[in-house]
């Protein structure tokens, strides 16, 4: 867990985060090869933005975010943007979502500056 909120505190946009899934939930099994490990479904919510930019910022930044936990993490990672329109993954994180960090709210708010007054970043 440490790894994740490192990995939020390190990426200004990111709000909260959540395990959901079978780790979560505590069924965890390997789908389809026995030897397998379980992946580790990590949602995550933005902020500082409109909509639409912050999931440009998600499709931009998804792949090098999923590396960075990748890399201190020893287990497979999924890691999804939840959003409140979602029909996969907002349900899930609602259903069983463990909440794993949550950016004070002072600072939540200083991240949405930074994208209006870049000159104080």
């Amino acid at each position: 867990l440490l790894a994740i909120k490192n990995w939020a505190v390190g990426v200004p946009q990111v709000d909260r985060v959540w395990i959901f899934g079978s780790r979560a939930t505590g069924s965890r099994t390997p789908k389809e090869n026995p030897s397998s490990v379980p992946d580790l479904d990590i949602a995550y919510t933005l902020t500082g933005g409109e909509s639409g930019e912050l999931l440009g910022l998600a499709m931009c930044e998804g792949d090098d975010w999923r590396a960075q936990l990748q890399a201190a993490i020893p287990v497979p990672i999924d890691l999804q943007l939840a959003q409140a329109d979602d029909a996969r993954v907002w349900p899930a994180v609602l259903a069983h979502g463990v909440l794993v960090y949550a950016r004070p709210a002072q600072f939540a708010w200083a991240a949405s500056q930074e994208r209006e007054r870049p000159w104080l970043t």
